[in-house]
């Protein structure tokens, strides 16, 4: 017999073990905090920028510096991705 012993449960419920709401859907792409956004932004703006200008050196057919032009708007694309998707840990 246990006199004063209480027998503790684990309690485990299905909520517990289920993804965060921002890692559901298109929110698992978007920024979280003012830092992410900030980068999403300014990275972002800049590929398109990038871009843009590959599409004028397409146009008067400067091939070698378009090349140059889509390989840095890729660059700064992915890193539009990755400030989107990482999540900070507290």
């Amino acid at each position: 017999m246990t006199v004063g012993k209480s027998k503790k449960r684990a309690v485990s419920r299905r909520r517990n073990y289920g993804p965060r709401p921002d890692e559901i859907g298109i929110r698992k792409y978007l920024p979280t905090y003012w830092a992410n956004w900030l980068g999403f932004a300014l990275f972002g703006l800049v590929g398109l920028t990038f871009l843009g200008w590959a599409i004028y050196y397409v146009a008067i057919q400067t091939f070698a510096d378009a090349i140059v032009a889509v390989a840095l708007a890729g660059a700064l694309g992915y890193m539009v991705y990755l400030f989107g998707s990482t999540r900070l840990r507290d």
